[in-house]
């Protein structure tokens, strides 16, 4: 199962490239209520809607170990929500270091990218598109080794 967190969800909303993770993963994309309510808040719950691979899922009761007074609901929730055979797409390091003590793989937007890349699901005219996209659309920055990996400039 492939577990998206609001960061990540959010930013391929933006940048209209949610089906390049749906397609990469091949299969159904979940989220937790939380981030469901997250994204509700945003105007970016229209085009959410429009995407049937993505299925929502209830947490019952969260069970997180760790440092977990400063995740968010959304995160909380799919940290519970992801078992250790799943993936957890999510931006946020400090939550992402908590999901892996949690024995949950983790995958940052740099990391996915990254894989798009290794496997040639992209050219590289489309990746440096993404990257341009995700700056001027979500306002995110790729630390400055990873987007030096990704434009071909850094071992």
């Amino acid at each position: 199962m492939i577990v998206l967190d609001t960061d990540f969800l959010s930013s391929f909303l933006k940048i209209d490239k949610l089906e390049l993770v749906n397609d990469f993963f091949g299969g159904k994309l979940y989220i937790p209520i939380a981030v469901l309510r997250e994204i509700s808040q945003t105007d970016l719950i229209e085009k959410l809607n429009q995407k049937d691979y993505v299925k929502v899922r209830s947490v019952r009761k969260i069970e997180v170990k760790g440092d977990i007074d400063t995740l968010g609901k959304g995160e909380l929730e799919c940290i519970t929500l992801a078992s250790k055979e799943d993936l957890l797409l999510m931006d946020d390091k400090k939550a992402g270091k908590i999901a892996e003590e949690n024995n949950i793989s983790v995958v940052n937007i740099p990391g996915f990218l990254l894989s798009l890349k290794k496997s040639k699901h992209l050219t590289q005219n489309e990746l440096n598109s993404i990257i341009h996209d995700l700056k001027e659309k979500d306002h995110h920055s790729l630390p400055q080794q990873d987007e030096e990996r990704l434009r071909g400039k850094r071992r």
